[in-house]
């Protein structure tokens, strides 16, 4: 690496890095506020609309099939980024170029084999349309020198310039052991330096590609990509466990709640018959149920029940021409995490 690669790497990391510890922070403030918000009683009114909203039917089958698709696009992207991310590490510890059962892939690194040079006539007599561009990735198959031949494009390692290079043969010299090839890039108009012998071949074009894929590769290999994908994993690592601390704050107070009012809606009405009407009062609303279960909710208009809803929760219950009340205070808790 070069000063100038050094200097990106570094600001990247820290740059990456930096985003990382404030988003920590912050998240952490936020997720604290919340606990603290749902324990000391501010959030009961929410909690209990979204349990009073989620014991739908239909909500619930909504909910299912959001829930199932946020798993299969969480999954899938990762299905696609750990195996890249791996690859890319792999790729780069093997030189660039990663050989499975007599194929290999690589990633285009110049634009040597973009164009059409039009003093490069062969091209054009020979229909030789198998260009390719710069951060291409390519699939090269594994091949014997003697098996090349004129036109072919072809993979090497150039010693001199310590590099692979990937152009095309415009020219075959010796046989045998002094086998070497004359090569040149569709966009140049002069040869290769470098002739490749037998010892320097990676392998032959196979003209498969995924154009521009190959910038993936280049960003997970470099320092930026790694530090990229290490924050990604840590954030969303941090962001489950902190969304686990705040949801089961809300299930602890939600069972406060329920267990002080019954609010039970998943049983509390099996058995029941029209003549049933049930009210719960609490911090100035109420909700309103029969035997089918929820209808409504409104703000109190009755002064005393408005004032005492503030502190507790009073369900009133007519059943058969009977009224019954039950008034429980709910106390706030502390709101330390």
């Amino acid at each position: 690496m070069n000063s100038s690669e050094i200097i990106a790497a570094v600001t990247t990391s820290v740059g990456v890095i930096t985003f990382a510890v404030i988003f920590t922070i912050l998240y952490h403030c936020f997720a604290k506020s919340s606990i603290k918000e749902i324990r000391t009683g501010k959030r009961d009114i929410e909690l209990m609309d979204e349990y009073i909203h989620s014991m739908q039917t239909s909500v619930k089958i909504r909910r299912l099939i959001w829930r199932v698709f946020k798993g299969l696009c969480f999954w899938g992207v990762l299905a696609l980024l750990i195996p890249v991310f791996l690859f890319s590490l792999v790729n780069k510890a093997q030189g660039n170029v990663t050989m499975v059962g007599g194929k290999a892939v690589m990633v285009v690194a110049s634009g040597s084999m973009s164009q059409k040079h039009p003093t490069n006539d062969y091209i054009i007599a020979n229909d030789l349309n198998n260009q390719f561009n710069t951060h291409d990735l390519i699939l090269l198959e594994q091949v014997d020198a003697d098996e090349l031949k004129l036109y072919d494009v072809i993979a090497f390692f150039d010693p001199e310039n310590n590099k692979n290079v990937i152009h095309r043969i415009i020219g075959v010299e010796g046989t045998g052991d002094s086998l070497s090839f004359e090569t040149r890039g569709d966009s140049n108009n002069t040869s290769d330096e470098f002739h490749p012998t037998r010892k320097n071949i990676i392998g032959r074009y196979t003209n498969f590609r995924l154009q521009g894929f190959g910038s993936f590769i280049l960003f997970f290999q470099s320092i930026g990509g790694i530090m990229t994908i290490l924050a990604l994993v840590y954030c969303l690592w941090m962001l489950d466990r902190y969304n686990g601390k705040v949801q089961d704050a809300e299930e602890e107070r939600l069972e406060h709640l329920c267990g002080s009012i019954d609010l039970d809606l998943e049983h509390k009405t099996s058995g029941m018959h029209a003549e049933f009407l049930e009210k719960v009062y609490y911090k100035g609303f109420a909700y309103h149920f029969n035997e089918k279960g929820f209808i409504g909710k409104e703000v109190i208009s009755d002064d005393d029940y408005r004032k005492r809803s503030n502190s507790s929760a009073i369900r009133v219950i007519n059943s058969d021409g009977k009224r019954s009340e039950k008034e429980v205070h709910i106390n706030s808790e502390k709101g330390d995490e």
